[in-house]
């Protein structure tokens, strides 16, 4: 029940920031890092459930390692996203 919970506010921000991002894209840019930090964030609990859930099984880590590795992937796209509009921002 929780982590539907989780799913259903996070997808909700992460949409309605992305379609506020595409309307007018050269203003809003900021928000990217936004989105892709939600993201990461959703990554990362859906692994460590994942994780978690499967720990016991055979081969059933690697689909929980890939969600934390697909998060970790996100959360490096926003510190990078981050440092161009932080930069972007600055000039």
């Amino acid at each position: 029940m929780q982590l539907d919970l989780i799913h259903l506010v996070i997808c909700v921000i992460v949409v309605a920031l992305a379609f506020i991002a595409f309307l007018d894209i050269d203003q809003r840019y900021f928000l990217f890092p936004a989105v892709f930090f939600l993201t990461a964030v959703l990554n990362f609990v859906n692994g460590f459930v994942r994780f978690d859930r499967t720990r016991g099984e055979e081969g059933g880590v690697l689909p929980g390692m890939l969600l934390i590795g697909t998060g970790c992937l996100l959360l490096a796209l926003t510190i990078v996203s981050g440092y161009v509009t932080w930069r972007t921002l600055s000039l």
